[in-house]
């Protein structure tokens, strides 16, 4: 690939282009046409945001199949491409024969506010169709429990007492969850000392309690 063709490509453009299609598609909750954005063996890439786990998915059959059995009752909205003084849109020609357009984004779904990121690559020579070599997507703060606060409980919505993940006990550096939740996803996401303490949690107790 010449210099000169390099050049021409607005990283920027083709990222906000490619994302405002994908947007469309989300918001139809169309999972074929969200595959097809997708280059033939591209991957997906989802923590936490169609299912509560964590899955990697490669080839538009398996995003569509993952799609069509997930995407019934979430409501992404509100993307955007995220650029600040570290993160910029870019176009990777590192590799000699290949050109990637690579870039970060936000969005939101009901529960939680969302970040994640996307490398695009052309779908034919003329470089006019773009599509999606990964796409990772995954929550980056829960609305109402965001990261320095002490939250009295952990729901999904707000309001279901029977799909509460954790709840504070007496001890508020002590957070107890429930038995429900003890997936493997969820005993990750707990794992790590610095979030912990971002919560104000010193402990996390595991209730054997089944509803």
């Amino acid at each position: 690939m010449s210099d000169s063709s390099a050049s021409q490509i607005d990283a920027g453009q083709v990222a906000a282009s490619w994302l405002k299609l994908f947007e469309s598609a989300v918001a139809a909750r169309d999972p074929a046409v969200i595959a097809d954005l997708f280059l033939p063996d591209g991957f997906l890439r989802d923590v936490f945001i169609y299912s509560w786990d964590t899955r990697t998915l490669q080839g538009r059959p398996a995003i569509k199949d993952f799609l069509v059995k997930n995407t019934t009752d979430q409501k992404l909205t509100n993307f955007k491409v995220f650029e600040d003084d570290y993160l910029k849109t870019k176009l990777d020609t590192s590799i000699p024969g290949f050109k990637v357009v690579d870039f970060t984004y936000t969005f939101e779904t009901e529960e939680a506010k969302c970040h994640g990121g996307i490398k695009l690559m052309p779908e034919s020579e003329d470089e006019k169709t773009w599509k999606a070599l990964s796409v990772f997507m995954t929550v980056a703060d829960w609305k109402g429990y965001e990261e320095g606060t002490h939250p009295k409980c952990w729901t999904p919505n707000g309001e279901d007492p029977e799909v509460i993940i954790g709840v504070f006990s007496s001890e508020p550096s002590i957070l107890s969850v429930a038995h429900e939740m003890r997936t493997a996803s969820w005993r990750r996401a707990l794992r790590p000392p610095a979030r912990r303490s971002a919560y104000g949690v010193g402990r996390v107790l595991l209730s054997d309690r089944q509803s």
